[in-house]
């Protein structure tokens, strides 16, 4: 059976084709468009601009699916449409324009799905998991790898991109700059109670931040490109070598991951801060999450 799922991301919006056989699949096809939706909301509501640039991406992706004779299909929106206040006219804009129907995850639900695609590719049996994405981050404290010993999750409305729109005045944020985003990370954990969560010396890496975090550390290391992995004194290095923000720093991030050029820098502030909250000293960057999780749990209903 072939299975196509569209993820409505903040920053991404991704298309993802599978092969399924049972209870596993197999990635066919894979494309993303950067759209930047957090950064068409105003005032708490996505303006009609955004609302256009995800019916366009949802027509390029739909012309894309005609060379697949696809079974099951579906198309699920996160802190996209989640934390805006005219999510029901966004949805209905977007099914008069293209025909589909958006599906909007809450930010407990999407930290699930994050979870039940990470097992799939990660062999712990305890830690925590954390999806920095573009307007939120999700976070799940799981124990013995089995999918009903996940023990808490959470999501709180503060990811790279709106933290990127909130206080960066040009591309890369000011030491002042800087000042502030951590205040803001900081005030957006305490107000969710993290330190309920137990201490775990692994951390599974879900999402873009995450991703692009690792391909930073394998080229500071020298790493094979196959490595997954790496150790929170070597995430300080990299928040260091970016929070200088001169020509070694922009030429890293320009090299390594241009596409996030904007973003990466609040993101791993995120990462950072959520690694030594969480007691973590080793992160370990999942190939899957939460389409993988949606598609095991939501379309194959194995997870």
């Amino acid at each position: 059976m072939k299975c196509a799922v569209i993820d409505v991301g903040s920053n991404t919006i991704r298309l993802s084709v599978y092969k399924t056989e049972g209870t596993s699949f197999k990635i066919l096809f894979s494309e993303k468009v950067m759209a930047g939706i957090a950064g068409y909301v105003n005032e708490g509501a996505l303006s009609k601009r955004g609302i256009m640039k995800i019916c366009s991406a949802l027509s390029e992706f739909k012309q894309r699916l005609e060379n697949f004779e696809i079974d099951r299909f579906a198309v699920f929106a996160t802190a996209s449409l989640r934390n805006i206040i005219n999510t029901h006219e966004a949805i209905n804009h977007i099914y008069e324009s293209t025909g589909y129907n958006v599906e909007v995850i809450s930010g407990n639900e999407e930290a699930m799905l994050d979870y039940y695609g990470a097992l799939h590719s990660i062999d712990a049996q305890s830690g925590s998991l954390i999806d920095i994405g573009g307007g939120s981050t999700e976070v799940v404290s799981f124990s013995m790898g089995a999918h009903n010993n996940a023990l808490k999750a959470l999501s709180f409305p503060l990811g790279s991109l709106n933290l990127f729109s909130r206080y960066v005045s040009k591309i890369f944020p000011k030491p002042s700059e800087q000042k502030k985003i951590l205040r803001e990370i900081n005030s957006a954990i305490n107000s969710v109670d993290i330190n309920a969560f137990a201490k775990n010396s692994m951390i599974c890496g879900v999402g873009g931040t995450a991703r692009a975090t690792l391909k930073l550390i394998n080229s500071i290391y020298d790493f094979e490109s196959s490595n997954r992995s790496f150790s929170s004194d070597q995430l300080d290095k990299l928040h260091k070598t970016l929070c200088a923000n001169d020509e070694t720093a922009r030429n890293l991030i320009l090299k390594n991951c241009p596409d996030r050029v904007h973003t990466i820098i609040p993101g791993l502030f995120i990462l950072k801060i959520l690694t030594n909250r969480l007691g973590g000293n080793r992160i370990i960057v999942s190939e899957y999450g939460v389409r993988e999780g949606y598609l095991c749990h939501r379309i194959l209903k194995t997870a």
